[in-house]
Order: C-alpha cells, then sequence, then structure tokens
C-alpha cells in the first residue's frame, strides 16, 4: 500500500515535469497542427493519470500486503541479458549478439520445464535472417562490428 502510494508521488512528479518540458517543444504551425509536442504531452498526461490513479487506489486498500520477492527473479533475469545483450554488442556484431540474446531470452522465458529447441532456434534464426535481409536490401543501417 505505501509503496505505490510513493511510486505513483515519484511518477506524478516525474510527469509533471515532462509534461513542462514539452511545453518547451516547438508548436505545431498550420500544415503540422499537433506539432512536435504533442506525443509528449499525451504520454505525460496519460502518465500522471495513471499515477493518481494508483495514488488513489493505494489509500482505499487496508491491510498489510506480502512482497513476493520471488516474482523479481525473471525480470532481473531479463534485465541480466539485456545488459549482457548490449554489452557484447560491440564485440560480436548486431546480428551475432542478436541471434544469440534472442535464443538465451526465448530459452529464460519458456514456460515449459522442457524447452522447444526447435521452435526457438527457428524463431531466433527467422528474425535475425529477417533483420540481415533488412540492412542488405533495404539499406537499413545496423550497429556493426567493432573489434
Amino acid at each position: 500500500m505505501k509503496k505505490d502510494a510513493v511510486l505513483g508521488t515519484v511518477m506524478v512528479i516525474i510527469s509533471s515535469i515532462m509534461i513542462w518540458q514539452a511545453d518547451l517543444l516547438p508548436r505545431g504551425n498550420k500544415w503540422d497542427l499537433l506539432g512536435p509536442a504533442a506525443y509528449p504531452k499525451w504520454i505525460s498526461w496519460g502518465l500522471l493519470i495513471l499515477s493518481v490513479i494508483l495514488i488513489l487506489s493505494s489509500l482505499r486498500r487496508s491491510g498489510k500486503e506480502s512482497w513476493d520477492w520471488s516474482a523479481l527473479i525473471l525480470p532481473g533475469f531479463t534485465f541480466l541479458i539485456l545488459m549482457g545483450y548490449v554489452f557484447i554488442m560491440p564485440m560480436m556484431g548486431f546480428i551475432i549478439s542478436t541471434l544469440l540474446f534472442l535464443v538465451i531470452l526465448q530459452a529464460l522465458l519458456s514456460p515449459s520445464q522442457k524447452k522447444p529447441w526447435l521452435h526457438i532456434a527457428c524463431v531466433s534464426l527467422f528474425f535475425t535472417f529477417a533483420l540481415y535481409l533488412m540492412s542488405s536490401y533495404l539499406n537499413i543501417q545496423l550497429p556493426v562490428l567493432a573489434l
């Protein structure tokens, strides 16, 4: 209960700063009515509204809530894998590191005890090949090997 109220308050402050900063962006003109400030404002106002809802719902709840620390294991491993991906990308290149990232993350997030390795390999190879095709034939620039 208290954690949600604190988080909601922090998010209200952050979204208020985002709204203030979005107001500093240029306004739209007669050809572009929305302008560059529209999307950040929408996101910031949505975040502000959801933060207020979180604060109000946390104040209505009563009783002590137990925190399940085991629920943070999977997101923690996912974050570590993502950081490893960012770290090895300059050394191994975008294509190879993306292939490894997809295989490892799918193996981690697979719900069954018996991992569907064929499915994981096919999906990883398909998306890696699609990235390669986009870089080769559509001339989309991908990060390069930096050895």
